[in-house]
């Protein structure tokens, strides 16, 4: 996909995603080719390194969401879900009457 795309998706400012890609680039784990219908877009592509890395990472990912979650039951996991998408939909900018 193209950065701006993958910008949007991350949710982060696109010189945030350019920094990031760089450094992928330069670690052999994503490469960037000119996007065919904009010139001035750039598609970013996992390479087989890049693709070896995320299926590691997923493993591990998925090792470690069972070790935090993996004791609660499935309606647990659903109140869980529910209650963080709440939060998510409703962030509270500039309340900080919670912290200490």
């Amino acid at each position: 996909m193209n950065q701006a795309t993958l910008a949007g998706l991350l949710g982060l400012a696109p010189r945030s995603v350019t920094d990031a890609i760089d450094a992928l680039e330069r670690n052999g784990l994503v490469s960037r080719i000119e996007d065919e219908h904009d010139r001035r877009a750039r598609i970013v592509a996992l390479t087989p390194a890049g693709q070896q890395a995320s299926v590691a990472a997923r493993a591990v990912r998925l090792k470690v969401m069972n070790k935090i979650f993996g004791g609660l039951s499935d309606a647990e996991r659903a109140s869980l879900a529910a209650f963080l998408a709440t939060i998510s939909a409703h962030p509270r900018s500039g309340d900080n009457s919670y912290v200490d």
